[in-house]
């Protein structure tokens, strides 16, 4: 997962969002009105789990590859990082599934009540864990960048740079390349 971490800002732009993209839009089957709305689905299904699978490795690998240069007075606890991490996974996958299987149901995307309800019940827990997953890389990112405990303002730009990810990933690749290498290029 570290070559994830060694990809050039706009690499990763392409790896992260664009390759899904490509992806979908060239096995997207043919608009006759019959085929098109289930296998669309699954076009855009496959488009989201691909999309959630490299977004997510590079965010887990960064993390636990900056956690080891952490100063040794600092201290932020990784098994939090990773349940809030599995947490998140779970519930957007629990999500998507729901609302496949309600689709699938032939209700043209009209949801029962016990399905909106856990639809409902699994977003808490994906919000929550969303915004602790990121607070906590971008605290990382900015501690490890100056050595030092940083308080909200100090990582507030990089938080929003992840939540905005597409754009985020410009500014946030770059210093990941800088802080998870500098050992290397050192010695060379």
């Amino acid at each position: 997962m570290e070559i994830l971490l060694r990809l050039r800002h706009w690499q990763l732009f392409i790896l992260l969002f664009l390759v899904p993209y490509l992806i979908t839009y060239l096995i997207s089957p043919s608009e006759t009105e019959d085929s098109m709305h289930s296998d669309m689905l699954w076009v855009l299904v496959l488009k989201w789990i691909l999309i959630l699978l490299f977004s997510l490795s590079w965010l887990y690998s960064a993390v636990v590859n900056l956690h080891r240069q952490l100063p040794e007075h600092t201290k932020m606890p990784l098994l939090t990082f990773k349940i809030n991490f599995f947490i998140y996974t779970i519930a957007f996958i629990g999500m998507l599934s729901i609302m496949l299987f309600v689709n699938f149901q032939g209700r043209g995307g009209s949801m029962n009540l016990p399905a909106a309800m856990l639809l409902f019940f699994l977003c808490l827990p994906f919000i929550c864990s969303l915004i602790y997953t990121l607070v906590f890389f971008a605290r990382l990112l900015k501690t490890v960048e100056l050595q030092r405990p940083v308080t909200f303002g100090e990582y507030a730009l990089n938080f929003i740079l992840l939540l905005y990810m597409p754009v985020g990933v410009w500014f946030i690749q770059p210093q990941l390349n800088r802080l998870c290498f500098r050992e290397e290029d050192s010695v060379l």
